[in-house]
């Protein structure tokens, strides 16, 4: 009776053992597929972040260049006895260099630098048909569309961060 006793004690504990091994288990399947879950959510969300910080400094790129050809083509405009660049197209690249701003809008925030905008527009087309051309390089023209593509450039919605 009592080796029955002791069997039967040792074949109870032993399923109680293999219960516990199998809830253990079970318990670690559990929990590593949830850490594997919130490491994909987690990595995902980097991953958003990552690639909208990538298309913000693209769409900057974008903008400053479109911004630059626009003061040259201005410049080249202003300043060149034999430019081949006329007003619709000083026109054209401003319009360009605008759609361009309002992209990096969509993708980050910040003002528009309007005022900034609408100097540069008055000085590039202003009295374009009537004004002589070609004026000195020195003109105080010449110094003002610089300028106000400086200031755009230099506008805290052009820096590139990866904050």
């Amino acid at each position: 009776m009592k080796m029955s006793v002791r069997k039967m004690d040792e074949n109870s504990l032993l399923k109680f053992l293999q219960i516990c091994f199998w809830g253990a288990s079970l318990f670690f399947v559990i929990f590593g597929i949830f850490v594997t879950i919130v490491g994909w959510t987690v990595n995902g969300n980097k991953a958003k972040q990552l690639a909208k910080k990538k298309d913000a400094h693209e769409a900057i790129d974008k903008t400053l260049k479109s911004f630059n050809e626009f003061e040259d083509a201005a410049l080249s405009f202003w300043a060149e006895k034999d430019s081949k660049i006329k007003l619709y197209q000083l026109v054209s690249l401003h319009q360009r260099a605008i759609s361009n701003l309002k992209q990096l809008l969509e993708l980050k925030s910040g003002d528009f630098p309007i005022s900034e905008i609408k100097n540069l527009r008055k000085e590039c087309t202003l009295d374009a048909e009537t004004a002589t051309r070609p004026i000195p390089e020195n003109d105080i023209k010449i110094r003002k569309i610089s300028h106000s593509v400086q200031k755009i450039a230099s506008s805290q919605l052009l820096i590139k961060t990866w904050k």
